[in-house]
């Protein structure tokens, strides 16, 4: 989860028919947290699985150039990000609030692949 972003509910979404019986994401939250000590060798490849062909969505920290970039980026846009957000989805799982929160510049630092995103519009 750290290495793509992607979490429990996003990367288990429309899979309720082909995921092994049991596995859930609150249960994967809590096995993360250390609350569940074992975890089935079928939940673990299975989760594996999904994640390997994820790419790599690390934590950047947003500099004085990139905040720069984006605040261009929310003049330009002058209001458009939900409806282009409808419209050019982007292929990584992420919300629109947390986008909106970047381009604000609400927050230090993001998932490359948001700022990109972002960016690239």
């Amino acid at each position: 989860m750290e290495r793509t972003g992607v979490g429990a509910n996003a990367i288990l979404k429309n899979r309720r028919h082909e995921m092994p019986k049991g596995l859930n994401s609150q249960l994967i939250r809590e096995w993360i947290r250390g609350n569940i000590l074992t975890f089935k060798p079928e939940y673990m490849n299975y989760l594996l699985s999904l994640y390997a062909p994820l790419p790599d969505n690390q934590w950047i920290e947003l500099d004085d150039a990139l905040l720069a970039k984006l605040e261009w980026k929310r003049k330009f846009l002058k209001g458009q990000l939900r409806s282009l957000y409808r419209k050019l989805p982007p292929e990584h799982e992420v919300g629109y609030p947390v986008l909106l929160n970047i381009l604000n510049g609400h927050v230090s630092k993001a998932r490359k692949l948001n700022v990109e995103y972002l960016l690239n519009l």
